[in-house]
């Protein structure tokens, strides 16, 4: 009986399905031919040139094996980083909420700049606690994509803003924030984005009244 029953969101059985290995024999048979120090590309580039697997399962018993002897942990993608996303349905049209969270009033419920700024490619923010950055794209009614950067992590990080219209008149707002370096740096952006599209909603009903 398999002791690894599921790695990462991969369950033995499912693994051995569609390698003919279950995780336990996986990580036997990587141990032989690979060591702890081999990046992910390496154990890629393994799985594909002697053992065959297609190109989606190279990437997760690749990923799977790193879990398993501990290099890499389960909430890590195959960079090494880390992502958060915070949702919310809000029973307001998609155009009033992308006006709104362009808007002064609405950038403060979720952006929280330092000052009014003007949502545009290539304009820069400044918020308290020495964080900047960028925006690289703003599709009107649609989406809008940053640069995060915390003087306190290694590298810049990205969040991207996604308006889905529903029906009768109601959106779904959806912040997502990658490349995040930790453990820690993802509980602290998920609190912060759970915070602010809360806020969003809560900015939205008060031009109702």
């Amino acid at each position: 009986m398999a002791k690894l029953k599921i790695v990462g969101t991969v369950s033995a059985d499912s693994v051995r399905k569609h390698t003919k290995m279950d995780w336990d024999e996986w990580v036997t048979a990587l141990n032989k031919r690979a060591s702890r120090s081999w990046s992910h590309q390496e154990l890629v580039a393994l799985l594909k040139n002697e053992f065959r697997l297609r190109a989606w399962w190279q990437q997760e018993v690749a990923r799977g094996y790193l879990i398993a002897i501990g290099v890499r942990e389960p909430q890590q993608t195959l960079k090494g980083t880390y992502t958060t996303t915070a949702t919310k349905s809000l029973p307001t049209a998609l155009k009033k909420v992308f006006s709104f969270i362009v808007s002064p009033e609405g950038q403060k419920n979720w952006l929280q700049p330092m000052y009014a700024i003007r949502i545009a490619p290539k304009g820069t923010f400044e918020c308290d606690g020495g964080i900047f950055g960028e925006f690289r794209a703003v599709t009107t009614n649609k989406k809008i994509r940053l640069n995060w950067i915390d003087p306190d992590w290694p590298r810049k990080t990205v969040v991207e803003v996604n308006l889905y219209a529903k029906p009768k008149g109601k959106c779904m707002i959806v912040i997502n924030h990658t490349d995040l370096p930790t453990l820690s740096a993802k509980a602290k952006m998920h609190a912060r984005w759970r915070s602010a599209v809360d806020e969003i909603a809560i900015g939205l009903g008060s031009l109702d009244t």
